[in-house]
């Protein structure tokens, strides 16, 4: 079973981040943040660079330790 209070973590820097950045939209901010995993997951999937561009496209398959670690490093370096 995950760990369930990875739920308010992840939903509390959403939020800081979101307030951050108000103009943008819920969709905007997932797909903004989908490349930053991309050579990550190809190395973890033993996929070449060049042959994992379907996982830009494709955040299903992405930890929620991705999505938390994307938007604290984000905010942590006043990323958009």
């Amino acid at each position: 079973m995950r760990d369930p209070n990875r739920i308010p973590r992840i939903l509390t820097l959403l939020r800081d981040y979101w307030t951050r950045y108000p103009d943008l939209r819920l969709g905007q901010i997932i797909v903004n943040f989908t490349p930053r995993f991309r050579c990550d997951m190809g190395c973890k999937a033993n996929i070449h660079h060049e042959d994992c561009s379907f996982w830009v496209r494709d955040p299903y398959n992405y930890e929620d330790t991705h999505w938390e670690n994307a938007l604290r490093e984000a905010l942590d370096n006043g990323e958009d």
